[in-house]
């Protein structure tokens, strides 16, 4: 007697599983398209489960062969099932098998082996025949078992052997788990034929496949409703095998000023507004949202990207009505044609991004093509984060010095320590090129804390006074100032080096005053345990006179573009500027000093200081104190 009590709870929740699936928009790539399949098949043999087991049931009532008919439409649907799974398994881990015709009919054929001898029962009574009392297994009726799992194994084996391919430990262990779980109720139904247990063994594993991979919240942006990064990434991932395809995207011009300007609430609004014109406007085209005000679509390659930028260029010189105001928003755009070759997901998207930034600083309005310089810049950008990397986790960061001196008799005084790091080659690395990447990734702080470690070690390893220092500048990036313990870490730092805090003075760009609040506290609590600052590239941010006297600094570094600029066409800008700063205490140091008449200009306007290559380059530790030893 067949046991029917565990298979009908499981079907109404398979159906509930249907209707949350249909519910939610679903990017169609493989994964998704599989998984659909199996519910809906899950859903099949469930129903032919429980028929074949009523038939059987109340035999010979039921017809002679409608059993039969039910008994082999359950057995055929519980193999498909099986090889279903092992195909959703294939899918997470890359292992299209649709690619390879030869693989494809490998992995077929247990499946159609299989489907013949049990559609071949009625004459054979290979896997089951219907006697007096109703069914009765066959002989090969374990030809059934070994098909469920031999598919639960290969699929088993693919997720270990191809591991690399899921994101994180999380989701090799839910592939895993799945599959060992559909190994658990075939074993049941194989010792206990009577059961249906396999059912709810199934559903299970399906709520496992739905929390680790296709829960909607994974891949909807919720603010706009449109698909995120990462259902960009796995759709590009499948289309580059498969056809020819046109990404398109725009982007807010000046997005972060402008969610200052409107409000974040109202931003959020309007981003919302945008998403819901894509959708209804362009239903045949998928679009992505990707943070920051960047919008990119995938689409057909014949799609007619001048038509679409001339639409969109038209909507957005319209205002985009908010609840509280009316949004004016101007756009940019790139795209990337079908004709170039996608190396790989990131890098495609990566280039289209920059084409995006490259797109919002020009001023012609024209569509930016990813080029081969974008590409050529994201590969190179690849490669620092991993010399990056590889530099932090291993300390090898290197500290060179460029001396400061004083104006008004070029005695050299102090120094800014400045990180250098080297290549696999040991050729040195521009800090243009390393230093955003450190402060994107977050190892800017590590990064900081060693070079001032070094440069601790240093002053406590050589006597300024032989070289004629009385300070070293060390420069902390505007993310370090998030770091809540910043100043306990670097007076452990001086007191382990048993040196004065005097003997070390803190730059910091004017970049880090956008945010003044946070400034001010970290600068407090630094300041209180004696530690001292100085202004760095003043003129290329947002400071301004007023803000600055809100702050402790000791001395303002006048940007080298703003002395350039000078030096090239005087100006009353400069000279006011310097003078305002002597009056409210501070000291002036002009940087970028390239020759004789720069450094003689500078002082002429009163400036304490004088930094350039005029005086030196920044040279290694060793090389500084040998070379300006001579002049103490």
């Amino acid at each position: 007697m067949f046991n029917v009590s565990s298979a009908v709870p499981s079907l109404i929740i398979l159906i509930m599983f249907l209707a949350c699936y249909f519910s939610v928009p679903r990017i169609p790539i493989l994964t998704n398209r599989l998984y659909i399949r199996i519910l809906l098949i899950d859903l099949l043999t469930s129903v032919m489960n429980i028929l074949s087991a009523e038939a059987n049931r109340k035999f010979p009532a039921y017809n002679y062969y409608l059993t039969y008919a039910l008994a082999t439409a359950f057995l055929i649907m519980l193999i498909i099932r099986s090889y279903m799974f092992f195909a959703y398994s294939a899918s997470l881990v890359n292992l299209n098998h649709y690619n390879s015709r030869i693989f494809a009919w490998i992995m077929r054929t247990p499946l159609m082996i299989s489907i013949l001898i049990i559609a071949s029962s009625y004459r054979t009574g290979a896997c089951f025949s219907i006697g007096k009392e109703g069914y009765v297994p066959g002989r090969f009726m374990y030809i059934v078992y070994v098909c469920t799992y031999f598919y639960v194994a290969v699929s088993i084996l693919a997720v270990f052997i191809h591991r690399h391919n899921l994101s994180d430990k999380r989701e090799f262990l839910s592939a895993i788990s799945f599959n060992i779980i559909l190994v658990i109720g075939d074993s049941i139904v194989l010792f206990d034929q009577t059961s249906l247990l396999i059912d709810s063994f199934c559903l299970m594993a399906i709520i496992i496949i739905y929390i680790a991979f296709e829960n909607p919240d994974f891949y909807i942006e919720k603010r706009t409703g449109l698909f995120n990064q990462n259902a960009l990434n796995d759709y590009i991932q499948e289309m580059r095998y498969k056809k020819q395809f046109l990404i398109f995207a725009f982007v807010i011009k000046n997005y972060q000023d402008i969610r200052e300007i409107y409000g974040v609430s109202n931003m959020d609004h309007g981003i919302r507004l945008i998403g819901q014109h894509l959708k209804s406007t362009y239903p045949d085209i998928t679009f992505f949202y990707i943070k920051e005000g960047r919008f990119i679509s995938v689409a057909a390659a014949d799609t007619d990207a001048n038509r679409l930028c001339a639409e969109l260029r038209a909507r957005f010189d319209k205002p985009w009505h908010t609840k509280k105001t009316d949004l004016y928003l101007s756009i940019a755009f790139a795209k990337l044609t079908p004709e170039t070759e996608i190396r790989s997901v990131d890098l495609s998207i990566s280039s289209v991004i920059s084409a995006l930034n490259r797109a919002s600083k020009a001023e012609d309005g024209l569509c930016a093509i990813v080029c081969e310089n974008d590409i050529k810049d994201y590969i190179k950008e690849i490669s620092v984060k991993k010399i990056l990397e590889l530099t932090v986790e291993e300390n090898l960061v290197e500290v060179f010095l460029q001396p400061i001196v004083e104006a008004k008799n070029f005695r050299v005084i102090g120094a800014e320590a400045l990180a250098r790091i080297r290549d696999r080659d040991g050729k040195y690395v521009s800090p243009g090129d390393f230093i955003p990447i450190a402060e994107k990734n977050g190892c800017i702080t590590t990064l900081g804390e060693q070079i001032f470690d070094k440069t601790c070690k240093f002053i406590k390893d050589n006597s300024l006074d032989s070289i004629g220092l009385s300070w070293i500048n060390v420069n902390l990036s505007p993310m370090q100032f998030f770091v809540n313990d910043l100043a306990s870490s670097y007076v452990e730092i001086l007191k382990k080096n048993d040196l004065d805090f005097n003997i070390i003075h803190l730059e910091i760009t004017e970049e880090a005053m956008i945010s003044q609040s946070l400034l001010l506290k970290q600068m407090e609590s630094m300041t209180d345990k004696g530690f001292q600052f100085v202004l760095d590239d003043y003129g290329t941010g947002y400071s301004n006179l007023a803000r600055l006297q809100k702050c402790p600094f000791i001395n303002i570094k006048i940007d080298m573009s703003l002395v350039w600029a000078y030096c090239k066409e005087p100006n009353l800008l400069l000279p006011s500027m310097i003078s305002g700063f002597k009056s409210m205490g501070f000291t002036v140091t002009a940087e970028g000093i390239e020759t004789k008449e720069m450094a003689e200009a500078m002082i002429n306007l009163g400036c304490d200081y004088l930094q350039g290559n005029f005086f030196s380059r920044p040279l290694p530790m060793k090389d500084f104190t040998d070379a300006f030893a001579i002049f103490a």
